[in-house]
């Protein structure tokens, strides 16, 4: 089983979180919950590459847009984790499934 993190459009107005992108398809870090971020540390442990479901925005439909090698895991406070991405590698899926609003992972 792999995780899915799902992120918006870097484009999209709307940012629950702040990610960094290297460009549409590309994740460079997110911030993110401690929860996601103790998963990430997880498939790091495991050698397991993550993937991210970006969701749709304007025209873009919602796509697993890359995946990528967790590089590090911190805190930055007590209830809020960075993960740092390496290696992101273009995928362009379609979605394995579609989370629901405030979802921002699954397993599949």
């Amino acid at each position: 089983m792999a995780l899915y993190l799902v992120l918006h459009h870097r484009k999209d107005g709307n940012q629950p979180w702040v990610n960094a992108w290297l460009d549409d398809e590309l994740i460079e870090a997110i911030q993110t919950t401690r929860e996601i971020g103790e998963l990430c540390a997880r498939a790091k442990v495991r050698g397991e590459r993550v993937f991210v479901h970006r969701c749709g925005w304007g025209e873009c439909p919602p796509v697993v847009c890359c995946s990528a090698e967790v590089g590090e895991v911190g805190t930055i406070d007590k209830g809020t984790a960075l993960v740092r991405f390496a290696a992101a590698a273009r995928l362009d899926q379609g979605p394995v499934r579609m989370p629901v609003r405030g979802q921002n992972y699954y397993v599949a």
